[in-house]
Parts: structure tokens; C-alpha cells; sequence
């Protein structure tokens, strides 16, 4: 004798879908109401004087414009300019193959050059990066020239850039 179940497995999985499908984002959407209404509660406690709520709306960027407090505002400004500060302090010149034979190039010449005998003969063979700190960077240059007798000659010249 051969059982069979009482549903079907397509008849299981539609249930399934459907209750995924119906029950979930009715709950989410519901969560979400929710929360609204205690941000929309805080916003007017804020505006009423609470700092408790205007320190619960300081990282909610969504209704943070609804509030008038004067403090708060403040605050936000405040925050904003500490925000920027950051990532300008994070952004800052970091060295990279471009960057530092940019500057070994203008290290050469600008300020090597003007002091060898024979400026046109002066040749890089290679330059990097000697120092790297939070205040300057320092770039050497590998070259060759010409001497005051006619001769060539290899030197390193360095030179220190302020970040």
C-alpha cells in the first residue's frame, strides 16, 4: 500500500513563498513606521529643549534638518567640521612612483641644477624617496655632470619638501 502525503511539494513551496513574501515585508514595513514615530518623538523633544533627544537624533542624518534647536544645530556644525578636518588629515599627499619623481625632477631642476658648473650636462640616473614623516618628505637624486675641468661626475643631492 503506497502513502501519499496530504500536500503536494508545489503546494508546500507556494504556501512558503507566500508567506515569505507576505508576512516579511509587512513586518519590516511595520518596524519601519515604528521607528519613524520615535525619531519624529525625539525631533520634537529636541526642538522642545531635551538634549537627551537631540543627542539620540546626532547620528541620524535622515531627520536631523527637522530640528530647529539652536544647540543642535550647533553641535551638527561642529561635528561636520571635525568630519572634514578628518578626512582632509586622511586625503593628505601620500607618496607615491609618480609623485616622488615629480618631485626628484623638480629637486634636479630647480634647485641642483642652478648650483653645478655646467647645467646642461646634468644627467639623472636615479632618484627616490630618502624620508617620509607627518611634516615633509625627502626625495634623492642619483646624477651625473660635468666638473670644472671637463671631467664627469656621479653625486647624490637630496632635497626636503614640507607636506
Amino acid at each position: 500500500m503506497k502513502r501519499t502525503a496530504p500536500f503536494s511539494k508545489a503546494a508546500i513551496r507556494n504556501a512558503c513563498i507566500a508567506t515569505v513574501f507576505g508576512v516579511v515585508p509587512v513586518g519590516l514595513f511595520g518596524l519601519a513606521v515604528i521607528g519613524r514615530n520615535i525619531a519624529n518623538g525625539n525631533v520634537a523633544d529636541c526642538n522642545n529643549g531635551t538634549w537627551a533627544a537631540c543627542e539620540k537624533l546626532l547620528d541620524d542624518r535622515m531627520v536631523g534638518h527637522n530640528v530647529t534647536n539652536p544647540k543642535f544645530k550647533a553641535e551638527v556644525a561642529k561635528r561636520k567640521a571635525q568630519e572634514a578636518a578628518a578626512e582632509r588629515e586622511a586625503n593628505r599627499w601620500q607618496p607615491t612612483k609618480t609623485n616622488i619623481r615629480q618631485l626628484a625632477f623638480a629637486c634636479a631642476q630647480q634647485r641642483l641644477k642652478p648650483l653645478l658648473k655646467d647645467p646642461n650636462s646634468l644627467r639623472i640616473l636615479n632618484r627616490g624617496m630618502k624620508e617620509l614623516t607627518d611634516t615633509h618628505v625627502t626625495v634623492w637624486v642619483d646624477y651625473t655632470a660635468t666638473n670644472s675641468f671637463g671631467g664627469p661626475t656621479r653625486d647624490a643631492f637630496t632635497c626636503t619638501y614640507t607636506r
